[in-house]
């Protein structure tokens, strides 16, 4: 919810340091405390998307579950990406620990031309 209010006010100061992946690690194992955490997270984050009574978008989803996730010190790296599809332009957010999906897996995701930072 925090995030939407930020997003809908067009406040971006309080979600850019959720944009930065410094921290983030692309590989290695993943613990058993860690992944218990990342599945609850990502249950959460579909828990959220059921019955939240509005339609909250796969970016705002993948800034809640980094955050609430960093929270724990679990450092995520966030995706965005963009295709043409049927003529029209189409952006998907993801974020993923060590490799692995965290949120907003999609069928077809390699078709994605994901944003890489500057």
């Amino acid at each position: 919810l925090r995030n939407e209010f930020f997003l809908k006010s067009k406040r971006f100061g309080s979600i850019k340091n959720l944009h930065e992946n410094q921290q983030a690690l692309d590989d290695g194992e993943i613990s058993d405390t860690e992944l218990s955490c990342l599945r609850q997270i990502s249950k959460t984050m579909k828990l959220l998307e059921k019955y939240a009574p509005w339609r909250p978008k796969c970016y705002n989803r993948a800034l809640t579950a980094k955050r609430m996730l960093e929270r724990r010190q679990i450092f995520t790296r966030l995706h965005l990406g963009f295709r043409k599809k049927d003529g029209e332009f189409d952006g998907h957010a993801w974020i993923t620990y060590r490799g692995k999906f965290v949120t907003g897996f999609l069928p077809g995701i390699r078709s994605f031309n994901e944003l890489q930072p500057s």
